[in-house]
């Protein structure tokens, strides 16, 4: 099972963070330059991952195994 986390990435048009609404591998966090949210970490299944990353407004916790993507 991957293990996925909530990440932000600095967004200069804001001058702030931005926390993404999905969530992602530590690989994809470092590939788009972003930084992993500590105590976020949740194992998923395999199939609720796209290219190292879940769907939008992704929630763990309701999150069921073989659903929808």
């Amino acid at each position: 099972m991957p293990k996925v986390f909530k990440f932000r990435k600095y967004a200069p048009t804001q001058d702030d963070y931005v926390t993404s609404t999905r969530m992602a591998t530590k690989k994809k966090i470092k590939q788009i330059g972003a930084e992993v949210i500590p105590g976020t970490e949740a194992k998923i299944g395999d199939e609720l991952l796209k290219d190292g990353w879940t769907e939008k407004n992704f929630d763990p916790k309701a999150a069921k195994p073989g659903g929808p993507l």
